[in-house]
This record gives C-alpha cells, structure tokens and sequence, in this order.
C-alpha cells in the first residue's frame, strides 16, 4: 500500500525541519568557537581582569550580607536561586553598582589626587589618554570592595565562609600549591591597583 500525499508532505516536513535544526547546531558551534579566542583574550586583559574582581568582590559583600555561603550551592541551585530573588533587590544591587563604578569611585580619586596636589611637595602629573584614566578608577574600586569585604569577613561573618578576600588573605591554609599561587597573584594586582589608585592626572593635558 502506497503512502498517500497527506503523508508524503508530513514526512517531507519532518525532514526538513531535522535538516535546519542539524544546521541551526552546527551554526551555534561554529559560532561558539569563534567567540571562544576573543572570550579569552578578555580574561587576559588587565582591565577586564580588574572590572571583574571588582564585580566579583562587590557581590561578595551583598552575599555577606545576606548571610550565603557561596561554596556550598551549586551552580544549578544558584541559578533557581537566582530567579527568585526580588526585582527591587536585582534592580538595586545593579543601579548600586553601576553608579559606584561610574560616579563615585572617578570622584573619589579625583578627590585623592587634589589633596594629594596639596598635601605633598612634589608631585608627578600623569597625561594619559581616558581608557587608562578609567582602569585607575577601577582599580580604587577594587580596593575599597576587597578592603570592605575583608573587613565584613573578619568583624561579622558567620563562622565558616568569611569571604573572598579573607580567603586570599588566609595565607596559614594549607589546600595546596594552586591556592598559594591564587592568593601571591591576586596582592600582587592588589599593590598594583593601589598604584594606580593613587596616580594624579593632569588636570589640563596636552595632546601628544
């Protein structure tokens, strides 16, 4: 007994539509892997490295806070985790952090660098284009969240998890060459950012 039309069209269909999925995946792959080196300079890149741990330490301070133990959920109950926590609280911890980076933190170091203009006898003026002026604001944002976030880690945490940046400055823990190498890192950029944080820009620089 022959197929009639009616199923010849519906097998027709289902094959095509198993031929754009197949090619709808091989696309999404393809895709993928050509993101994969540019996602990886990015992690190499000093900028972004300090934008995230910035980021990373702020977070830290709400999860403090909020009395979560990050080491104990993983990631798929972090992620239902996430969907039920309130629209005010996601909307406040964003704005929060968006006007910190872009507001506050670029007037505190213009602040630093005025008192230091009159405090010290001599200083050097930095003429530096804006990219390298705001990873100076980024990096006095990460020191006042590590700072802070140590501070809430060692003055009022709960026994057990006491933050990132108790974790790296818990050098007597012995877990491993890794986690040594981890924290040695992680104050080596610290002394770096609190470097940069102090670098006074020229208030009115000349184009080289």
């Amino acid at each position: 007994m022959r197929p009639s039309s009616a199923e010849l069209s519906v097998g027709r269909l289902d094959q095509s539509i198993r031929k754009e999925c197949k090619l709808s995946d091989e696309h999404s792959t393809a895709k993928g892997a050509k993101k994969l080196p540019s996602l990886l300079e990015k992690l190499a890149d000093a900028k972004f490295l300090i934008l995230m741990l910035s980021f990373f330490c702020y977070l830290d301070i709400w999860l403090l806070r909020a009395g979560v133990d990050p080491t104990k959920i993983a990631l798929q109950a972090g992620y239902k985790a996430i969907k039920n926590v309130s629209v005010f609280s996601a909307v406040l911890f964003v704005l929060s952090y968006s006007l910190l980076m872009a507001g506050f933190f670029p007037v505190l170091r213009k602040v630093i660098g005025l008192a230091q203009l009159y405090l010290r006898s001599s200083v050097t003026l930095s003429n530096r284009p804006p990219e390298e002026q705001r990873l100076s604001d980024w990096a006095i944002a990460f020191i006042v969240f590590s700072t802070y976030d140590a501070a809430i880690g060692y003055f009022t945490a709960a026994p057990g998890y006491r933050g990132l940046s108790m974790f790296v400055l818990d050098f007597l823990q012995s877990d491993g060459l890794t986690a040594v190498v981890f924290r040695l890192s992680i104050v080596v950029l610290w002394l770096v950012c609190l470097a940069l944080s102090f670098e006074v820009d020229d208030p009115s620089p000349r184009n080289a």
